[in-house]
């Protein structure tokens, strides 16, 4: 190991070599929390490492260092982060300065080209894009088409270009945060089969991109609608933590509210509605059954008591708590998909995903979900597929991502109803 904190559990490092200075940058965060540390280091010996900033405090990512300077994302002072250039002699927030300031829209990416910042923001769930000079001055804005996602691609020190790539779909008519999703043309009558979306955990932001599964749910007449939830980062840090720990059930109130708002607008009914959640999405999906008529619970986190007895688990304590505090233990028990399933309640068609080699979601969550549903609500239908040697979802054999696409859009459309609209003809 090139680098390790002593006495320190479940510290994740990120080292990032700058061989222009012949330094090692170190960052590191205590689980899934952001709040990260800064150490520094001579790249011959790591050993001799310095530390910068502390971890727990708030969140520092270094852009890139030019000599003695650190140009940094901060969210100190600032829940929407500014950039920041600091000096390695003199590296306490007192002495850092303010080079591109907090405001409209989360800086949630930036780059370093020669002397110029490249700043990405995102505001009204899209990406914009900056130029500033080192000192903070605005050159310039490109123009960007709304709801645009932007991804960044790496700069070389000496490089004078950098290169992007950007996805989007088709902008919805609604400012709300529901994005739907459908077929040209498509009149909303209330019987559509739809099926709603959403992650809210972790500060993670659901993107504008293209994905197969909503194309295959449009092409076949479905409207598709994305929840963009609190507990994500589609607002900055402050729309994450008012849905993190004990605030979690926020983000469910928001989901199943999206679920109101869909029915309510005439788009569909509560017995053509399917939701989908993975991950941490799959906490979502079992608290009003009443709302629904299929539920798809993709790696889904099941055992809020549990958690942290399982590989990765132990990391998601920030984010969710620590059931070993009793006040953490109320509320995780309060909302925990397993610990809820109650007799007499009749659950909507319920098709769990796992993977048998998912150390990041241990199938253990799945399984047990479906031996308590089976157990508590037997008339209930269950089902659970697992793929054989495959994770948590990055990394898998693309043919394997297909099929459990293709048994998730079969399992909803034979479940939901409603008539399968003819398929566009595609020439070529």
């Amino acid at each position: 190991m090139v680098f390790r904190f002593p006495n320190r559990r479940n510290v994740h490092q990120w080292i990032r070599p700058s061989y222009a200075t012949n330094q090692l940058l170190i960052h590191a965060h205590v689980g899934t929390d952001e709040r990260n540390g800064l150490w520094i280091a001579p790249l011959e010996n790591a050993s001799l490492a310095i530390r910068v900033v502390p971890i727990g405090r708030y969140s520092f990512w270094v852009i890139r260092n030019l000599g003695p300077a650190l140009y940094a994302i901060t969210d100190l002072d600032a829940p929407k982060r500014r950039i920041v250039r600091a000096t390695l002699g003199a590296p306490s927030p007192d002495s850092w300065k303010t080079i591109v300031p907090e405001g409209k829209g989360v800086i949630d990416g930036a780059r370093l080209v020669r002397d110029k910042l490249v700043v990405r923001r995102l505001i009204d769930l899209g990406h914009t894009l900056s130029f500033y000079d080192l000192e903070g001055t605005k050159h310039a804005d490109i123009p960007v088409a709304p709801r645009t996602a932007i991804f960044l691609g790496q700069v070389q020190r000496a490089a004078t270009e950098m290169y992007i790539s950007t996805s989007t779909h088709q902008r919805p008519g609604t400012k709300i945060p529901v994005t739907l999703m459908h077929r040209k043309g498509l009149t909303m009558t209330g019987e559509h089969r739809t099926l709603l979306y959403g992650h809210g955990g972790f500060g993670i932001s659901l993107w504008p991109v293209f994905s197969a599964l909503p194309a295959a749910w449009i092409r076949l007449g479905g409207v598709y609608a994305v929840a963009h939830i609190r507990g994500g980062g589609e607002a900055g840090q402050s729309w994450h933590e008012q849905a993190r720990g004990k605030n979690r059930q926020v983000a469910f109130d928001d989901f199943h509210a999206a679920a109101q708002l869909l029915i309510e607008s005439q788009i569909t009914r509560p017995d053509r509605l399917g939701i989908h959640g993975a991950s941490n999405g799959g906490l979502l999906v079992l608290q009003k059954p009443q709302l629904y008529g299929a539920v798809v619970a993709g790696v889904p986190v099941a055992d809020m008591l549990r958690f942290p007895m399982h590989t990765f688990g132990l990391s998601w304590k920030p984010e969710y708590g620590d059931p070993d505090r009793p006040a953490d233990f109320a509320w995780l028990k309060a909302y925990s998909p397993l610990h809820n399933v109650r007799p007499g309640v009749g659950y909507p068609p319920l098709l769990i995903l796992t993977a048998d080699n998912d150390q990041r979601v241990v199938p253990a969550h799945a399984y047990k979900l479906a031996a308590t549903l089976r157990e508590i609500s037997p008339e209930s239908e269950v089902i659970v597929r697992t793929r054989r040697g495959a994770g948590h979802g990055a990394g898998n054999a693309y043919s394997e991502s297909l099929e459990f696409q293709t048994d998730v859009v079969a399992f909803l459309a034979a479940r939901l109803g409603g008539p399968i609209e003819e398929l566009p003809r595609i020439d070529g």
